[in-house]
Formats: structure tokens, C-alpha cells, sequence
């Protein structure tokens, strides 16, 4: 069970505890799906030490960063090298996946 996510042969990605490891208290369901019972960990305060305006666990304490709240839209433009294009399909589930923030 891989901690990271590896594209050829390079770290892209960091897997969340509750993805590494599946369990109830690192994903905040079940018995644990309520703040004051859904903690940080270890594993979520090593995020958070690294990326502090990120989110670690369900229950992060929002940054301002990332928080707008008199904004109702939002443009988004991506600048990926020259070298680099993206179809059209993955522009979409891109742009899908920013709508369900």
C-alpha cells in the first residue's frame, strides 16, 4: 500500500491517510464523522506543516488562501508548457472537477 502516487518513476502525488490506509478515523466517517471526533493526525499534521493553506484532513480549519466568500465565479486559465497540450476531454473533467469544490 504506496503512500505516494508514481508516474514514470516520479512522485506526482501524496495519497491522504484515508486513502493509503482506508480507515474510519482517517476519513472522517462513520463514528468520526463530526468535527470533534475527527482529529488531525500525525499523518495530516505532516501535510499540514509542509502545505499550512492546504487542507490535511475533512475538518482542517479552512485558510484564508482558500476561503472567498463574496465571490460567486471564478475564472480559471491553466498555462501548461508549449510543449504540453491538453485534450479536449480531459479540459472538461478538469473544469468538471473544479465544480464540485
Amino acid at each position: 500500500n504506496s503512500s505516494s502516487s508514481v508516474d514514470a518513476g516520479k512522485v506526482v502525488a501524496c495519497k491522504s491517510a484515508c486513502l493509503a490506509f482506508d480507515l474510519d478515523q482517517f476519513c472522517c466517517r462513520n463514528e468520526y464523522n463530526a468535527p470533534a471526533k475527527c482529529l488531525p493526525t500525525m499523518y495530516s499534521r505532516v501535510f499540514k506543516k509542509a502545505c499550512p493553506a492546504a487542507y490535511s484532513y475533512a475538518y482542517d480549519t479552512p485558510s484564508p488562501l482558500f476561503s472567498c466568500t463574496s465571490a460567486n465565479a471564478f475564472t480559471i486559465t491553466f498555462c501548461p508548457p508549449r510543449s504540453h497540450r491538453v485534450d479536449k476531454d480531459t479540459a472538461m473533467d478538469l473544469f468538471h472537477s473544479l465544480q464540485l469544490l
